[in-house]
């Protein structure tokens, strides 16, 4: 399967989380991903153990947490890429991005 590039901010940086932020993708991906076992990533295990690199970093820098894990969590994807777009709802204030002025 080919998954798509992440996509790049201004000057070809990766979209950046802040600590709340890593620290719900970290959940999400302990509970959800199914490349990782016990802190490692089986993509990238070639006989040595490999910790998982989205879990220690605050930038989105694994293409398959960006394409398979992280649209499981529609208000975080939203936290991190739509940060111009983002809405907080008035009852729960969980974020989301608003597809029309009605939202």
């Amino acid at each position: 399967m080919k998954l798509q590039p992440i996509e790049h901010g201004p000057g070809g940086s990766l979209p950046r989380m802040t600590a709340a932020q890593r620290k719900r993708a970290n959940a999400l991906i302990r509970n959800t991903c199914c490349n990782y076992e016990s802190g490692h990533c089986l993509l990238l295990d070639d006989g040595d153990a490999c910790t998982c690199p989205q879990t220690i970093s605050y930038s989105i820098c694994c293409t398959w947490f960006r394409r398979a894990v992280l649209p499981q969590d529609k208000a975080l994807e939203a936290e991190i890429f739509s940060r111009d777009n983002v809405k907080r709802c008035a009852k729960c204030s969980a974020a989301f991005v608003p597809h029309s002025n009605r939202a």
